[in-house]
């Protein structure tokens, strides 16, 4: 019986610390999006956008909270980032979202390969499935906006 106890504790242990450790977020899903980044997709699983807006050569589709950003008037190919601009999607058990501190991110990320020389009020982590996270902050050391994009 205190064999099959210690077995139980065991295994609720490794439970618990791969847990904490590990934890797999799929951002392009809490986004309400796939990763392929295709328009007709796009239209499929958001619906129609609310703006389509031009900036230079980039084509920003608009959705609550939401620009995805294609290289090209046409819309084809995958969108190449998504840029968040409000706390409705959060991400992960630190509930990381537009309004987090950088203190926050910091710790949250540690373990992860983040980009270097970026401005002091950016940073960019390189997260699961080769997908980047971006922050940007304001004066206050608060996420002012989360880019999402891939490895390049």
């Amino acid at each position: 019986m205190f064999c099959i106890f210690i077995v139980c504790c065991t295994i609720m242990l490794l439970w618990l610390v791969f847990s904490i450790k590990y934890d797999n977020i799929d951002y392009w899903k809490t986004i309400g999006v796939s990763d392929n980044g295709l328009y007709d997709t796009l239209i499929a699983e958001k619906g129609e956008p609310k703006d389509i807006e031009c900036i230079d050569d980039d084509v920003y589709v608009i959705y609550d909270g939401v620009k995805f950003c294609y290289l090209n008037k046409e819309l084809s190919g995958s969108f190449i980032r998504a840029e968040i601009c409000t706390d409705k999607y959060v991400f992960g058990k630190q509930k990381i979202s537009v309004g987090t501190d950088k203190k926050t991110i910091v710790s949250y990320y540690k373990n992860k390969r983040s980009l270097n020389d970026l401005p002091d009020d950016e940073l960019a982590y390189i997260c699961n499935s080769n997908t980047i996270i971006w922050f940007e902050f304001d004066k206050n050391d608060k996420v002012k906006k989360i880019i999402l994009t891939w490895e390049m």
